[in-house]
């Protein structure tokens, strides 16, 4: 599976593979309007699961890289 760099990764919507190699690898998706005020307080968009369940905020412990799913 390729990876990419995080900077190069879709932001519209798109469900990929987002990842940081001392944390794990979360299907997720780019959400502009998503917070979480207790992780990142103040800081508005970021990396979502599908259903909404976990957040990941782009930066310092961030995710590093992303591929696409798996067809």
């Amino acid at each position: 599976m390729d990876r990419y760099p995080i900077a190069t990764a879709p932001k519209d919507g798109l469900a990929i593979i987002v990842s940081h190699p001392d944390v794990g690898a979360f299907v997720m998706c780019w959400n502009p309007t998503a917070t979480n005020h207790l992780f990142a307080p103040g800081q508005t968009g970021m990396w979502e699961a599908p259903d909404r369940s976990m957040t990941w905020k782009e930066g310092e412990d961030g995710p590093t890289e992303w591929s696409h799913l798996p067809a």
